[in-house]
């Protein structure tokens, strides 16, 4: 009986000690409110042009009055911009920090977003993991012409990164596979 009371007993101090602790590890997981860090992008620029133009030998039209949808990781939209004459849209955004990039050597810090173009007579461009950060040039956004009695389905590529941030992304990783 007495070594019964000294197993309960201990079985009790062990449960203590361990709900204390995962309590301790895990007390913001899953904590609504809770803010990520964010980054703020100064003048993000867009440039859309006519990916496929008819009888033009020119390899870059312009496609001025295209509306950008630019969406967080989280699903909302972030931004909503238009394109100007020349057709490129440009602004200031604040974005959470994309986690993948962090700690990488000469990477300025940057967000990913999901980027939607849409204007009439055209096929909807979607970007996808279009990384921004203020060290980027402009994003391209190729805009390709509705052709009748054809499958017009939205146009959809990832988004453009600079081969520095591809390069320290692998670096960062590479240790992972070994």
């Amino acid at each position: 009986m007495k070594h019964a009371k000294i197993i309960l007993l201990s079985c009790l101090v062990l449960a203590f000690l361990l709900t204390g602790c995962s309590n301790g590890v895990y007390r913001d997981a899953g904590k609504s409110g809770s803010k990520p860090e964010t980054v703020t992008i100064r003048n993000v620029v867009f440039r859309t042009f006519n990916n496929k133009p008819q009888g033009i030998p020119v390899a870059y039209v312009p496609v001025p009055g295209v509306t950008i949808l630019l969406i967080g990781s989280d699903g909302e939209v972030i931004a909503r911009i238009l394109t100007n004459s020349q057709g490129e849209a440009q602004e200031s955004i604040t974005v959470p920090v994309d986690r993948k990039y962090q700690d990488t050597v000469g990477i300025a810090p940057r967000g990913t977003v999901t980027a939607i173009a849409f204007k009439e007579g055209y096929r909807e461009t979607v970007l996808l993991e279009d990384g921004i950060s203020n060290g980027d040039l402009a994003q391209p956004v190729p805009m390709e012409p509705i052709v009748l009695g054809e499958r017009n389905e939205p146009y959809v590529q990832l988004g453009s990164n600079h081969h520095l941030e591809i390069l320290a992304l692998v670096g960062k990783y590479a240790k992972y596979p070994r």
